[in-house]
């Protein structure tokens, strides 16, 4: 599969290859730029759902997000933005009903992730890493035994990145898998033994991690079910 990642200021195309990721980077400070007018595009339910935030920061990031998905699913699917219907799973995952194309979708501080795929299953996942608030305390609620090892030695900074590495891949995996952080965390690993690439098999299938390039501060991961 080919993973790439596009900026906040390149809206995406229209076209999706059958073995690509598109992943979208969204700055929320820069969204209007890229989207003019992006709240007009959201549903009644959408509009609903913002305003059950308690600030006015996380409703805007929320309708930010919800907008852009709208957006870019409108340039894949051809159809108009306001037209889609955007359901979700038991668990939260969203889907637009009869369409092939699957999609996932992320976002924390400063910026979102969104991540299409016509061919299979797919999760994304983007973490600000806070400096001085690494998941360190809750690392037995999401560690496998063998990530525990992994990081026994480490300390400071590079403690810090490997705690948030360990979470936005072991996310990514569970809301492709359509999960979320309902799933048993800590029954996969996401370090690998060797070198080889990050290939983690639960619920009967395959699924292979990727890292992504994300701004300087955060950390972010691609997941694909294999067929």
């Amino acid at each position: 599969m080919r993973i790439t990642v596009h900026r906040s200021l390149a809206p995406p195309h229209s076209s999706l290859d059958e073995d690509e990721i598109f992943v979208w980077l969204l700055e929320w400070s820069r969204l209007e730029k890229t989207i003019p007018g992006y709240a007009e595009l959201l549903s009644a339910d959408e509009r609903r759902r913002g305003d059950r935030f308690v600030f006015d920061r996380d409703r805007q990031r929320f309708e930010a997000c919800r907008a852009a998905l709208r957006h870019a699913l409108s340039l894949f699917l051809s159809t108009d933005s306001r037209a889609l219907t955007i359901a979700e799973t038991f668990h939260g995952k969203p889907f637009v009903p009869g369409a092939s194309i699957r999609f996932s979708v992320s976002h924390s501080h400063e910026y979102g992730t969104l991540c299409f795929c016509r061919s299979r299953e797919v999760g994304v996942d983007i973490e600000f890493c806070r400096i001085g608030h690494s998941p360190r305390d809750a690392l037995k609620l999401f560690a496998h035994p063998r990530e525990e090892m992994a990081i026994k030695g480490l300390s400071g900074a590079e403690l810090e990145r490997m705690l948030y590495t360990i979470w936005v891949r072991k996310e990514a995996l569970f809301k492709g898998i359509g999960q979320g952080l309902s799933g048993d965390l800590n029954s996969v690993c996401v370090i690998p033994s060797d070198h080889s690439k990050m290939i983690v098999k639960t619920t009967g299938h395959s699924w292979h991690i990727v890292d992504i390039t994300t701004p300087e501060g955060y950390c972010g991961a691609v997941s694909y079910m294999m067929i």
